[in-house]
């Protein structure tokens, strides 16, 4: 009887060793981003709404060894901008312009809304790394992830136009998932997977418009014309940032350049406009006697100086022209 027990267990024994040997561990996960996501805005005009863009990461992963598809968490990083930090938003700094100082505000999202804030691993706060939960078929599996940018023109209507860009060093972690742990960026068991950069870039086109231009009334002369009428309107022009001139044509009667209304029976009176108080400038057309200013992206109102000088009448009634206002830039 002892004889067949210590057989049987030797023969247990055994047995399980057999099994153990015909069950090798399969070969492990291994997961990278080979691309993206580079977010290229294009042309902005600051003067119009939100700007958005997107892009994808691209992501893969060997599952050798294994007749199963797995499930996989990964995580997903960008950092911050080494010269102004922040995540929301974050900043690009305007390049190949001999203006300094100047970058152009933006925010990277996890998701088509714009609700969930795509930070770094060392973030914190609401800005935090993209974390997907994927299926990676046998052997291998891959797909890719959407990250969308926006710009927010409020407060930056003012910034120059130009070529705004950053490049931002990004970072991955995956491990198999487990559930009961759910999808945690910050379990020790992420295992360290590729990094990279990715590029956002944009662009800020010179905008000028004109708001408005208020009439000039010189109102009403009694008599003899023997003294100078004076009065002043006012053009509002809105730019961002760019340097701007603002030119006003001799109007539709003029003869030569000396701007003239016309009344009744094909009477005419010369008047001038001014570009200076004491309206000693005359405001013409071109660049070298033009109104000119720099654009801040608010509204700038520009005064017109207009002058009627003592001159012998040749009618009665109301006179009138229209001058053309024009915004170069």
């Amino acid at each position: 009887m002892k004889t067949y027990t210590y057989f049987l267990r030797a023969f247990l024994l055994s047995l399980l060793l057999v099994l153990a040997y015909c069950q090798p561990a399969a070969a492990a996960v291994t997961c990278t981003v080979y691309s993206g996501p580079d977010i290229n805005f294009g042309d902005i005009d600051l003067n119009a709404g939100v700007a958005t863009s997107t892009d994808t990461l691209g992501w893969g992963c060997q599952n050798p060894g294994n007749s199963q598809s797995v499930q996989v968490l990964m995580c997903f990083g960008i950092n911050d901008s080494p010269s102004t930090p922040g995540y929301d938003p974050r900043y690009m700094p305007l390049l190949y312009s001999t203006q300094t100082g100047y970058k152009l505000a933006y925010t990277l999202y996890q998701d088509a809304a714009a609700t969930t804030v795509l930070g770094s691993f060392d973030s914190g706060g609401a800005a935090r790394p993209l974390a997907r939960v994927l299926t990676v078929d046998p052997y291998y599996g891959g797909g890719n992830i959407s990250v969308y940018g926006q710009i927010n023109p409020s407060g930056q209507r003012g910034l120059p136009a130009g070529s705004y860009g950053d490049t931002l060093s990004t970072k991955m972690t995956y491990m198999v998932y487990d559930p009961s742990v759910g999808a945690d960026c910050s379990n020790p068991q992420m295992l360290a997977g590729s990094t990279g950069t990715s590029r956002i870039d944009a662009k800020v086109t010179a905008q000028c418009r004109i708001d408005s231009a208020s009439d000039m009334s010189f109102g009403t002369v009694y008599g003899l014309l023997n003294q100078n009428v004076d009065s002043t309107s006012t053009i509002t022009v809105t730019c961002n940032g760019v340097d701007y001139w603002v030119g006003l044509g001799n109007g539709l009667h003029a003869s030569g350049t000396t701007r003239r209304m016309q009344g009744e029976n094909g009477a005419y009176i010369q008047y001038e406009l001014y570009s200076d108080p004491q309206r000693t400038v005359r405001w013409g057309n071109s660049q070298n006697d033009a109104k000119a200013g720099t654009g801040n992206g608010r509204q700038q109102p520009l005064t017109v100086y207009g002058r009627v000088a003592p001159q012998a009448l040749t009618g009665k009634g109301l006179f009138s022209d229209t001058v053309v206002v024009t915004v170069n830039y």
